[in-house]
């Protein structure tokens, strides 16, 4: 007797269907504990993502099948990836000639006695921040791995517009009510601010604006959405959006949010996409941009003197990089290698550069920050790449590019990539429009697995 067995192409490739429905959960139950961006939200989050890349790595050695696109596509991602990691981990260890050590810790040592120097000038913390650039690590290849799956790729993009929505609603509440509440706790922050689930308004608006990205490539998929019903709920989605975002009075998180959606669009219209789709997602966009001024005239805010502020700690940023621009001061230091440059009379707690390229320049090196960054410059051409060239589902590569160009420009005067929430949905994000960047017919052993579902059953005797 003959039984036949079915595989469909997303089952050979991605894996067990739970662990894509726990990246999803884990994606959108991120922002819930403060961004995550707590010490033991953080860690939790590394937790659920090592656990899903756990069981993923145990189903394939169950049932061994070649992955759809292989290892050898991300050399250069991987090494890079890895060699950040480990010069991360590297500058926490005592291991290091005296004249690599940072000098604070000579100084130190002349008053405490002989300590564990190291290149880092917060050990503990720079294996904090190696843990979780683990975890997005995780996000990132568990969401190329299901994201060649085109259903996954839009299940997950449907989820994060769906809970950026309600993130949304409830900053828009909180707003409206003056509740002032981040779930049980009063704010401590940017009270009369929407901040959702967050505690700081201007990375709530990256969330928002990814939220907003997503619903616009929702409705841009016209030819295969279910009918009028899903395309009400994602213009009643953008409404919601549209409604909050200048509520976080984020001036940066609008103008990202709207240079991300004229990308969008632009690369829609190329397509041969609806114009008049087009035209109404331009005139959301403009009425975002309006907002912005709106926000920022009765809001009575001094544009001018938070640039200034801004672009003093850049310089001294920027000084303290020349002070040892190989080896850096280690991953999550900036605060305290800041505390020795800052000068009297500055605001404090400035617990960041508000410039994530300077910051990891500052923490890594310059050489090992500008490999990293060149490994992510080419994962994002690669998403542009498939919006341009590719047949089908291009518009995933399109979102994504959009999505990037966004937090591109909001990390050149604020640190939302460095929010755990954002940064694993954007790592998620990235590896959809990476998966998705290269064609369906893929040379070699992958071929097998790029067959459609409907192709032979697997005779067993």
């Amino acid at each position: 007797m003959i039984k036949q067995e079915t595989r469909t192409s997303s089952d050979a490739v991605s894996g067990p269907a739970f662990v894509g429905w726990m990246l999803i959960g884990i994606v959108v139950v991120a922002p819930v504990p403060l961004g995550a961006a707590r010490p033991w939200s953080a860690a939790l989050l590394a937790l659920l993502l090592a656990l899903a890349l756990l069981f993923w790595a145990a189903a394939r050695l169950r049932n061994p099948l070649p992955l759809r696109i292989g290892l050898r596509r991300f050399a250069f991602v991987a090494g890079a990836f890895g060699l950040t990691v480990l010069w991360g981990f590297w500058q926490t260890l005592p291991l290091v000639p005296a004249s690599w050590v940072h000098p604070l810790w000579h100084e130190a040592e002349a008053v405490l006695g002989p300590l564990q120097a190291t290149v880092s000038l917060t050990p503990l913390a720079g294996r904090d921040a190696v843990m979780q650039w683990l975890a997005y690590g995780a996000a990132f290849f568990l969401a190329v791995q299901y994201g060649r799956d085109p259903a996954f790729a839009w299940r997950m993009i449907a989820a994060i517009a769906l809970a950026s929505t309600l993130y949304a609603a409830y900053g828009f509440y909180n707003v409206a009510s003056g509740a002032e509440k981040i779930g049980w706790l009063d704010k401590w922050a940017y009270r009369g601010m929407a901040t959702g689930t967050l505690v700081n308004a201007n990375h709530f608006a990256t969330l928002t604006g990814f939220g907003l990205l997503c619903c616009a490539a929702l409705l841009l998929r016209r030819r295969e959405t279910s009918g009028a019903k899903a395309k009400l709920l994602w213009w009643i989605c953008v409404v919601i959006l549209l409604a909050t975002l200048p509520l976080t009075h984020s001036r940066a998180g609008m103008f990202t949010t709207v240079c991300g959606g004229l990308l969008l669009v632009a690369l829609a219209a190329w397509r041969r996409q609806s114009q008049k789709l087009a035209f109404g997602i331009i005139a959301a966009l403009a009425i975002s941009m309006a907002s912005l001024l709106l926000v920022g005239n009765l809001g009575h805010i001094d544009w001018v003197a938070s640039a200034d502020h801004r672009f003093q700690v850049f310089h001294l940023t920027a000084l303290l990089i020349a002070e040892r621009p190989l080896l850096g001061t280690g991953l999550g230091s900036f605060m305290d290698a800041f505390a020795a440059i800052r000068q009297i009379g500055m605001v404090p707690n400035w617990n960041a550069a508000h410039n994530t390229y300077l910051e990891l320049m500052l923490e890594l090196g310059v050489p090992v920050a500008l490999v990293l960054l060149a490994a992510e410059a080419w994962l994002i051409w690669r998403c542009l790449y498939g919006a341009a060239r590719r047949q089908r589902h291009w518009l995933i590569c399109a979102l994504v590019a959009a999505v990037s160009l966004q937090l591109a420009l909001h990390s050149l005067i604020d640190f939302s990539a460095q929010i755990p929430a954002v940064a694993v949905c954007w790592s998620v994000l990235l590896g959809l429009g990476v998966a998705q960047s290269w064609s369906s017919r893929l040379p070699g052993r992958n071929r097998e697995a790029d067959r459609p579902s409907s192709a032979p059953a697997v005779a067993e005797t």
